[in-house]
């Protein structure tokens, strides 16, 4: 029962966010026959009653959620309106980590005494930092929307509104005014800190991917982006929840030998400082949340339920920002791989017996396969690229990931102290990415290593995950 209501309330918050003319008459009269639904069964006492009445009431929920977001929205669009298209200038703090890339650099400010964010487009230099406070001068305009590669047009809007964005400011001219100290800019000046001490212990492209499996760095080079991707590795990329998992896991090793409380209590600070630090992004926030969670069921004495843990952090996801369902791929493909690897490994696991356990080479190709049958169908769908090479080039790079992490941590932190030091422990780094971009690019040279799709029918899509649903209720 508990799982038809969800359903209602995530097929509610997908009607609104795709359908902009269900409005709140349209959501009104679905409550009224909620409530009618109701009222047959008190009478009737048939649960066919009871059961429609509650997807009514999760629709209406999930709906209302989201058109009251979408109305801030509105509101917002029509504050700014009359200024569209024309120079301002205001004054305002750095409300999110910087962008910085080859050419430009984006910020996301928040203006004095407005309650909304602006994301500027600046010159590459100066670099500012989280909670600096600047003046600056551009053309206000509303985000395009425009065409891919593949000839589809990306909802550009949606996807900046989703983080309460709704106008950009290009041609920016920016000149720094004063800084303000914060926690949270205390812990991006830290994150900063971490990403120097790995580009003098590292050499390129070894400390940019150190820094995107341990901190969330975006630095890396174009090629070797492109070539990670091509092999079904891009997920290794960036901090992903498999990077988040292996922080928790070794904070509760670490920890695990206090007292339960405190060591709880200490690796749950670990897990929010760590997820703050790296900027918050859905991801990370989807696995620290089920982390928080196996470490709340573990002081009260509880077996971690994965499935449930997941779900439990989709729904509190939702409920702060219910935009995420349909206009972040992150989330979606988060959502979507976790589910994989939390499903997957038992009911494949009789098709890898001839895997040996050893040095977890079936644990590895489970996880791996179960992930990647999760989110490639609607990865084909949404990007169309398919690489079928993904899962041994999987097979081979996974187990290197937990080393790259540890020594990364430590040259990061040692940095801090010593370059020499920290250039000493971060020598197997350079092996071990090294051994990782030869992978990948053995990988990329075999033919037909990676497939595009100009367009996929989205009910072919749908059938795919039809199947699995079908195939899990066998099992």
């Amino acid at each position: 029962m508990a799982g038809i209501v969800i359903a209602a309330w995530l097929g509610g918050i997908a009607a609104v966010s795709l359908a902009a003319a269900i409005d709140w008459p349209v959501i009104g009269l679905i409550a009224v026959i909620g409530a009618g639904f109701g009222a047959l069964f008190v009478l009737s006492r048939m649960r066919i009653y009871l059961l429609l009445g509650l997807v009514a009431a999760g629709a209406v929920l999930g709906a209302g959620e989201t058109r009251w977001f979408r109305d801030a929205g509105e509101r917002t669009l029509a504050r700014l309106a009359i200024l569209e298209n024309q120079t301002i200038t205001f004054v305002g703090r750095v409300d999110a980590l910087p962008d910085y890339r080859e050419t430009s650099g984006h910020l996301i400010l928040r203006p004095e005494n407005l309650n909304l964010r602006l994301l500027v487009l600046a010159p590459r230099y100066p670099e500012f930092r989280y909670g600096d406070e600047l003046r600056v001068t551009g053309r206000l305009r509303r985000p395009a929307n425009f065409q891919t590669e593949r000839g589809q047009i990306f909802d550009y809007q949606n996807y900046l509104a989703k983080d309460d964005i709704y106008y950009e400011v290009e041609r920016a001219e920016v000149t720094f005014v004063q800084s303000h100290r914060t926690f949270r800019g205390a812990l991006y000046a830290f994150r900063a800190r971490f990403i120097t001490a790995l580009n003098r212990a590292l050499p390129e492209p070894a400390a940019a991917l150190t820094g995107g499996m341990t901190i969330g760095a975006k630095d890396l080079d174009a090629p070797t982006n492109e070539l990670f991707r091509t092999v079904g590795l891009s997920h290794i990329v960036v901090l992903s929840g498999y990077n988040i998992t292996v922080v928790a896991g070794a904070a509760f090793k670490l920890l695990g030998r206090w007292s339960l409380f405190w060591g709880q209590a200490a690796g749950g600070l670990l897990i929010i400082l760590f997820v703050l630090a790296t900027g918050a992004s859905s991801t990370a926030l989807r696995a620290g949340l089920m982390a928080l969670i196996a470490l709340g069921g573990r002081w009260l004495g509880r077996e971690n339920d994965a499935l449930r843990a997941l779900v439990v952090a989709a729904i509190l996801m939702l409920i702060a920002n219910p935009r995420l369902l349909v206009f972040d791929l992150s989330f979606q493909l988060s959502f979507l791989a976790t589910l994989g690897i939390i499903l997957g490994p038992p009911r494949l696991e009789k098709f890898f017996r001839w895997l040996p356990e050893r040095f977890g080479l079936r644990e590895t190709a489970l996880t791996t396969l179960s992930a990647q049958l999760g989110v490639y169908p609607w990865l084909v769908y949404k990007l169309g690229q398919f690489s079928l090479v993904a899962l041994p080039v999987n097979l081979l790079v996974l187990p290197l990931v937990p080393a790259v992490m540890s020594f990364g941590f430590l040259a990061g932190l040692l940095g801090f102290l010593s370059n020499s030091l920290a250039w000493l422990i971060a020598l197997p780094n350079q092996f071990l990415i090294g051994l990782m971009i030869i992978i990948a690019r053995l990988g990329a040279a075999v033919p037909l290593a990676s497939i595009n799709f100009s367009q996929v029918p989205f009910f072919l899509i749908a059938a795919i995950y039809l199947i699995y649903v079908w195939q899990l209720r066998k099992n």
